[in-house]
């Protein structure tokens, strides 16, 4: 008995988890042996996966906590397309105050959105700003007008909270495109291109100049340095939401051609206003008066740098003259999974949350994403999934492998399913997961998954198909690693493995 007993402790100190020392498929055995690997030996990591008719494929910690990063969106996208439907539409409508005589209206026009993240979007399911604003346009001369008498208001009012990053974010991050928040109305996801160039001797400013969208209002300090050829660029960009302004500090390399550098736009309705202004007036529809936004106080703001409250108070219930309609929401969300877009899977959770909870403040938000997890027969149990934000971006989510099987086996029984599935990227085709899994195209096919990475992070969860199509063979995993220090493409080769020889198991 004693012999028993010591063989079966040496067992689980070896596993470090007692489901790894149960489970013996072939997947569990080839886990085994590469846990040894310097990229898995130096890291966090557990690794959950089990048939859809409950058998146990893989076990290693599965309830260890870690930083999801990407993962994340899995949550959010399945539960918008539980809670709001694959055919749900964004709604923007155009509207107006004041009177309309002989074709000409006598105040403002409102372009009040409806939380839409594809206007003005480069993405495949956004229409381009040319045919969106001809569509606008006919609405207004639908209405007889042929010309306006007052200003171009973008309207972000959708969302109870006008200032969107959350807390939790990364001071790194807020400048940057991969921290671009959702406002009621946006444009071009809320972000802002820049030409970054050496300057012309060690120690000078570089060149900065916008490339789209033209931002006229804002004011560049370039506290960036050109620095010697062997040095890192470490350029980045700093802004806020209470003046025009935006800072590049940072420095850059003398070698280096030009670059780009996506940043972050605080004001996407006001420049939504601008750009439909200056289409009106290049196609017939001449507008006396300018642009605008509405600030946190309610007030039309025309000068981005005063002070909230100081203009008049904007119109509470404009008329409505007509409205356009995004794509279904099955499109978003496929390009939200697909290329992990951060300003989509935001703007889902804040859409939850306002649609549901009447507000966009991340804590009803994710109020209420907790009752949907709830209603979908879900552990209550806090410490399984702590959840801070809808896109990954933050470093305090905390979610164990487990959870994320749990969730993907329950979204597997959902109606809206088949559009979830599609959504998710596989190895070999467009998407985040193009280059996964290179040597195994005989599997890569069944695969289904979404990628979470940032720095020392790297998560792959997803399903993969049986070989001969039973749903009930269907595998549901996680496979998480923090903390690594080990190169990327390291970690990845030896998940690629994991994966690989999951995938024999159906």
């Amino acid at each position: 008995m004693k012999r028993i007993l010591k063989t079966t402790v040496a067992l689980l100190l070896f596993c470090g988890d007692a489901a790894f020392a149960l489970c013996r498929t072939q997947a569990q055995q080839r886990i085994e042996t590469l846990r040894n690997r310097e990229a898995l030996e130096t890291c966090v990591w557990g690794v959950f996966a089990t048939k859809m008719n409950g058998d146990t494929i893989a076990d290693v910690r599965r309830r260890q906590k870690m930083v999801p990063a990407s993962n994340v969106k899995l949550l959010t996208t399945g539960l918008a397309l539980k809670a709001l439907g694959p055919e749900f539409r964004y709604e923007t409508k155009i509207a107006c105050n004041g009177t309309i005589e002989d074709g000409v209206l006598n105040g403002d026009l409102y372009i009040i959105g409806g939380g839409d993240p594809t206007t003005g979007s480069k993405a495949d399911c956004a229409r381009s700003t040319s045919i969106l604003f001809k569509e606008w346009a006919d609405i207004i001369r639908n209405a007889g007008i042929s010309r306006i008498q007052g200003n171009v208001i973008g309207d972000p009012r959708f969302f109870s909270s006008l200032i969107q990053e959350n807390p939790g974010w990364l001071y790194e991050d807020l400048g940057s495109f991969d921290g671009s928040a959702p406002q009621g109305l946006n444009f071009y996801e809320n972000t802002q291109n820049l030409a970054i160039s050496p300057g012309p001797a060690e120690g000078s400013r570089p060149s900065i100049r916008t490339i789209y969208p033209e931002t006229p209002w804002m004011t560049y300090i370039n506290n960036a340095v050109t620095a010697d050829s062997a040095t890192p660029n470490t350029v980045f960009y700093s802004n806020g939401a209470f003046g025009a302004f935006g800072a590049v500090n940072g420095k850059f390399p003398m070698n280096r051609g030009a670059y780009g550098l996506d940043c972050d736009n605080q004001f996407g309705a006001y420049t939504c206003a601008y750009y439909f202004y200056n289409y009106l007036k290049r196609n017939g529809i001449p507008v006396s008066g300018g642009f605008a936004d509405i600030d946190i106080e309610g007030c039309v703001r025309q000068d981005l740098n005063e002070s909230p409250g100081t203009g008049t108070r904007a119109a509470s219930e404009p008329t409505i003259l007509g409205s356009t309609f995004s794509a279904p929401l099955s499109e978003i969300i496929d390009e939200t999974n697909r290329y992990s877009n951060n300003f989509y899977a935001e703007t889902l959770l804040h859409t939850i949350g306002q649609t549901f909870n009447n507000s966009s403040e991340y804590y009803d938000c994710l109020n209420y994403a907790k009752r949907l997890f709830y209603s979908m027969g879900l552990s209550k149990n806090k410490t399984e999934c702590n959840m801070v934000d809808g896109s990954g971006l933050s470093r305090k989510n905390y979610i164990t492998p487990e959870f994320f099987v749990q969730f993907l086996t329950a979204m597997a029984k959902e109606k809206c399913f088949d559009a979830y599935m599609s959504s998710l990227p596989q190895p070999g085709k467009k998407g985040t997961m193009h280059g996964f899994m290179p040597k195994n195209e005989d599997l890569r096919g069944r695969v289904h998954c979404k990628t979470g990475s940032m720095n020392g992070v790297l998560c792959y969860s997803g399903y993969i198909e049986a070989s001969d199509g039973n749903p009930r063979n269907m595998i549901v995993f996680s496979l998480m690693t923090n903390n690594s220090t080990t190169n990327h493409w390291t970690v990845r080769a030896v998940l690629e493995e994991i994966v690989t020889a999951l995938c024999k198991e159906n």
